[in-house]
């Protein structure tokens, strides 16, 4: 046989699930995995380039992707560990970095020392998952805080 099975996450990405999956519950939002950029982004119809912009947003996936009640995307969650080191991932982060920035996701990079980064929809707060193991305390509180202002807006809006 040519392949083999593998597990859907890595430690990190594991202990990133269960801590966000537990407050999306809490809070009524959507909590999706592995998402593929093309999913969130897609070519424009009728663009000369079409088929080769839709095979590179196809072959790619984002870590995590907090959506409203209403599974409207609000924040992207990339994690960023050891496997980013290498100049090919480091390419494949800069482009799905500018997919994302060109449908409005707007990324806060990493501070000098830092080893996360995240993407916010314009008019959305944004979102910061460090890399330490187990995810401490301070993170978890200020993600909650940060969903739960979204869900308030959201519910004023309407």
């Amino acid at each position: 046989h040519a392949y083999q099975a593998r597990p859907l996450f890595s430690a990190h990405e594991r202990a990133a699930y269960r801590t966000l999956k537990a407050m999306t519950d809490e809070l009524g939002l959507v909590l999706f995995v592995k998402v593929r950029l093309l999913d969130l982004a897609e070519p424009r119809p009728h663009h000369r380039k079409y088929q080769l912009y839709l095979n590179k947003v196809s072959a790619k996936h984002v870590d995590f992707v907090v959506c409203s009640a209403k599974s409207e995307p609000r924040l992207v969650i990339e994690l960023d560990d050891f496997t980013h080191d290498t100049p090919s991932r480091q390419e494949r982060d800069e482009f799905v970095d500018t997919v994302l920035e060109s449908c409005g996701y707007q990324m806060t990079a990493p501070r000098s020392g830092s080893s996360h980064y995240t993407f916010r929809k314009a008019g959305c707060m944004p979102i910061t998952i460090p890399k330490h193991e187990p995810i401490k305390k301070v993170y978890v509180e200020m993600v909650r805080q940060i969903v739960e202002s979204e869900a308030k807006n959201d519910e004023n809006a309407e």
